[in-house]
């Protein structure tokens, strides 16, 4: 499929409508093999090359919103954003008809990445879904509207939307995991409800459909279905995750995934292996522009910042040992000392002795200032 997409899109003759008409389905196949920065190249090249006479032109526009797609994909969400709007912009929004689906969903996606919910909102105010009808560009709208609903905690439209795109997909014969993920939306829905187990049949449903190729997208799948085990299933499916996306261009896929594992490491209190993970995901965050994002994710569960890493920028460093940091990420999570003789094998006097080391090196008075301060945010003061 690549090699048949390159020879394509060498033949396109910048200028030549036609030409870049035929490309949009060699655009399609590279992104749906994963081959992105080349797709991105190619789509960037093709763009520049049409005419400038007619910026307004309905290929350009068309170009414009494939590329904020793969940029999406890629993890850049402020450039998709970026080049989503311009999409709208050259070509007026009624224009776009049944099409508009695609655009104004990518720009959802970003918005949703961003944070930006307000923005999201007013989007989908001026776009009614039926209007399009069963079509490829109404299933990305509903998969973006549904993550947009998931971020603001609305799991119950969010899983209607995602039900809905799989019957348009079903319906339309378009059921292909690397185009609509939508059973990976409506699985994280039912997470969100706390069923388990529907969630699970979702992930490992959409992992059966997907071919040996798709190793993205199969380390995406595999990382959400680490959510529905525990213990040693979890640990193992999440550094397979990250293995599969290990050189992956879904750069923002490969920080959930590195967050993630980061965090496991740190609850089965493996620190040494959950700072260098939580290194490597502030670095892979950084090149796609994503480090708050990042800081975010290492936060979730009890990973709180006891190691310096996620401020590693101010030249801060731990002053407590493995044990050390261990018992104080327990008790920044709202452990008491008996809970944490339960989770670390560990004596009550053992757990107490910890503590005073604690509090002597952060000069902090008591229990109540470490959770304060880890908390917050705040860095561990150098010796």
């Amino acid at each position: 499929m690549c090699e048949t997409a390159v020879y394509v899109l060498e033949g396109v003759q910048c200028g030549n409508d036609a030409a870049v008409d035929r490309s949009m389905p060699a655009l399609l196949a590279l992104m749906l093999v994963e081959r992105l920065s080349l797709a991105e190249s190619y789509c960037a090249n093709l763009i520049a090359g049409m005419r400038e006479d007619n910026p307004r032109h309905t290929l350009r526009a068309i170009l414009v919103a494939i590329r904020a797609d793969i940029v999406l994909r890629r993890g850049h969400a402020e450039q998709a954003a970026e080049l989503a709007s311009t999409a709208l912009e050259l070509l007026p929004f009624p224009n776009w008809g049944m099409a508009a689906g695609y655009p104004m969903g990518i720009l959802v996606g970003a918005n949703t990445v961003l944070d930006r919910y307000a923005a999201s909102e007013r989007l989908l105010a001026r776009f009614q879904l039926q209007a399009i009808g069963a079509t490829p560009f109404e299933l990305y709208l509903l998969c973006a509207r549904g993550d947009h609903l998931l971020a603001i905690g609305d799991t119950r439209s969010a899983l209607a939307d995602f039900r809905r795109a799989g019957e348009l997909a079903l319906a339309c014969d378009l059921d292909a995991p690397a185009l609509i993920p939508w059973r990976l939306g409506a699985g994280r829905a039912y997470l969100g409800q706390g069923r388990v187990g529907d969630a699970r049949r979702q992930f490992t449903r959409h992992l059966e459909l997907l071919s040996e190729e798709s190793a993205a997208l199969r380390g995406i799948g595999t990382r959400l279905l680490a959510g529905t085990v525990e213990g040693g299933e979890r640990l193992g499916l999440l550094e397979q995750a990250v293995t599969l996306l290990d050189g992956s261009e879904h750069r923002l896929e490969h920080v959930r995934a590195l967050a993630d594992l980061s965090n496991e490491y740190f609850a089965i209190g493996d620190i040494i292996r959950s700072r260098d993970t939580a290194a490597r995901t502030m670095e892979i965050a950084a090149a796609c522009a994503n480090e708050d994002l990042a800081r975010r994710l290492l936060k979730e569960s009890t990973r709180f910042d006891l190691t310096g890493v996620l401020y590693s920028g101010r030249g801060t460093r731990s002053v407590l040992t493995d044990a050390e940091l261990r018992v104080a990420g327990l008790v920044a999570a709202g452990m008491s000392n008996r809970e944490i003789c339960r989770r670390l094998y560990l004596s009550v006097s053992t757990v107490e002795q910890h503590l005073t080391r604690i509090y002597r090196k952060l000069d902090v008075p008591g229990r109540a200032k470490l959770i304060e301060l880890t908390a917050s945010g705040a860095v561990i003061p150098p010796t």
